[in-house]
């Protein structure tokens, strides 16, 4: 038995010391902002089912992959390695996505940013999308300046978050 006859059940492994990883970093960077609160924007029903469905056939495939090691056949198809790469982005989507807020800064797509290293803060109201985009320039310390750009929805879960991001108009 070689590394490439299990290689979709590998890379299932791999993907959870990867979690592991992204989830301690993660609730480092939380921990930093006190008590936050979580805005994600709501998942259409389509999208739940799909997700749902997706990783349904991860776990069965995954149940029935280590079941046939189990009984020594090792021989798999070769797109199954595609469905630990797509349970990955799923489960990534689910929980790490979102924005995460408090009176001392955000965590927004894996940066930290706290309200006293930001340098400009822009926001602008997009029609197209229903939404509003914010530029953050911002400078942590012993580092240069970085610009993060990201579009909130114009929903009602969003106002309160809206409320704490310090900006100024675009002209």
């Amino acid at each position: 038995m070689d590394l490439f006859n299990i290689l979709d059940v590998t890379l299932y492994g791999l993907i959870i010391l990867d979690f592991i990883y992204k989830y301690l970093r993660y609730h480092k960077d939380i921990r930093k902002l006190g008590k936050a609160k979580r805005y994600h924007p709501a998942f259409s029903k389509t999208k739940i089912i799909v997700y749902i469905v997706i990783l349904a056939l991860n776990l069965g495939y995954l149940g029935y992959r280590l079941y046939m090691i189990s009984k020594g056949y090792l021989d798999f198809y070769k797109i199954s390695v595609l469905l630990p790469i797509i349970c990955f982005y799923i489960l990534s989507d689910i929980i790490f996505d979102g924005i995460y807020y408090s009176n001392t800064g955000i965590y927004v797509k894996s940066n930290l940013i706290l309200f006293g290293e930001v340098v400009k803060s822009y926001r602008h109201f997009n029609e197209k999308e229903n939404g509003y985009g914010y530029t953050i320039y911002y400078q942590p310390r012993m580092s240069g300046e970085i610009e993060l750009e990201f579009f909130i929805k114009n929903e009602k879960e969003a106002f309160e978050l809206m409320n704490y991001i310090p900006f100024q108009n675009e002209d």
